[in-house]
């Protein structure tokens, strides 16, 4: 039975309501004959909160280690960066030594931890996988937009992010865009594009006619996403007599200003399982990828989420991967934080008579599937390297 360490800080837990990217591994790897260890952190990135350390299930082949870390009431701040070195600590002292593993398979970010794996694994016998979420420092311009004008090998910790990603047996990215970065510090390592992939059944259906056209939003509302400005174009739209509801599933820091807004027309539900989701789905005609202009992010859960569903799109997101992925999906685009631009786009859809045709779902973007290429990866992935 092969070894795996997985080690991703701000992952859900593998016994959460909802689980990503890396705890769905955890689960799948230690149901297929890997004897799997599972290290995050005890503060949770997305309820910013710690855990309970007793609240995790006992699996015959997954082992769960939580990490100390002080946390963080923001995700951009000084506290943030302390919480971080932190954990790289906590973890160094809680595995002094890496080589009982036959595969380690690391997310990224964050770069220290990731650091801290290179100087210890042996590379005669275990394989480094680093699993790009998210690319540091890059990723900083969605706070900072003066960085998006810098090459990014000139950026403050370029040199370390480098490191990373050259030392890898095998990078996997939840984007080519992402992907693309990794390689330019290791050409020739094995590499593969796993997007996130959705929850969702593979379901095909074909919208109800309603009284009003249906668009909705699956998500967190926060800084990145533009959801305002789609807020406040349904509301002018319904002053002005069009039936048009917006449904917002999710929550987040932005709640609050989003409701303080005139939103007619607009209904805020909430977390929603994701089960109950599917079954409001089928009183559904568009989906809203409301993405800020400068916001660093490439092909997201949402986006995934609604390529699988193959529904309709009203998007403000730009890119050439996202270009290429909304290609053969039926979408109208609006300029993001112009209003008037959302409601062309809407009224767009509104009148277009495909908005009813059957939805087709594209199975690239199903989380089975994906985990099932990412599986196959780890499997044929051998150590590449005599020295780090």
């Amino acid at each position: 039975m092969k070894s795996l360490l997985i080690v991703a800080p701000y992952s859900t837990l593998p016994t959460d309501k909802f689980v990503n990217r890396f705890s769905y591994l955890a689960r799948y790897f230690a149901d297929n004959d890997y004897r799997t260890t599972f290290v995050t952190s005890t503060f949770s990135h997305f309820e910013k909160s710690f855990r309970d350390a007793c609240s995790t299930e006992r699996h015959p082949n997954l082992e769960v280690v939580l990490v100390d870390e002080p946390g963080y009431p923001k995700n951009v701040g000084l506290q943030r960066l302390h919480s971080i070195r932190q954990f790289r600590k906590n973890f160094r002292r809680h595995f002094p030594s890496l080589e009982d593993y036959d595969i380690v398979y690391s997310a990224y970010p964050t770069i220290g931890h990731n650091i801290d794996i290179l100087q210890r694994i042996d590379r005669t016998r275990t394989a480094l996988i680093v699993d790009i979420q998210d690319i540091w420092p890059e990723s900083f311009s969605s706070v900072v937009p003066a960085i998006a004008k810098v090459p990014p090998r000139l950026l403050p910790f370029a040199r370390a992010a480098d490191r990373v990603y050259s030392g890898a047996d095998g990078l996997i990215a939840v984007s080519r865009t992402y992907l693309a970065r990794g390689r330019e510090a290791n050409e020739h390592c094995s590499s593969l594009v796993a997007y996130l992939g959705s929850e969702f059944e593979m379901v095909e259906t074909r919208p109800m006619r309603l009284d009003a056209i249906q668009l909705f939003y699956i998500g967190t509302l926060s800084y990145s996403y533009d959801i305002a400005t789609v807020v406040v174009a349904v509301n002018r739209l319904v002053t002005a007599g069009w039936k048009i509801e917006l449904n917002i599933f999710g929550t987040g820091p932005d709640l609050g200003r989003l409701k303080g807004l005139e939103h007619r027309g607009t209904c805020f539900h909430g977390t929603v399982p994701y089960r109950e989701l599917e079954a409001r789905l089928r009183e559904q005609h568009v989906a809203v990828n409301p993405i800020r202009s400068g916001a660093g992010q490439t092909i997201t859960n949402k986006l995934c989420d609604y390529l699988a569903l193959g529904c309709p799109l009203l998007n403000s997101q730009k890119g050439w991967e996202v270009d290429d992925v909304l290609a053969n999906v039926h979408h109208h685009n609006y300029l993001a934080g112009n209003v008037e631009s959302a409601m062309a786009a809407i009224v767009s859809l509104a009148e277009d008579p495909r908005l009813y045709d059957e939805w087709i779902c594209n199975s690239a973007f199903s989380r089975d599937r994906i985990v099932e290429d990412i599986a196959r990866f780890v499997d044929e992935l051998r150590p590449s390297r005599v020295s780090a």
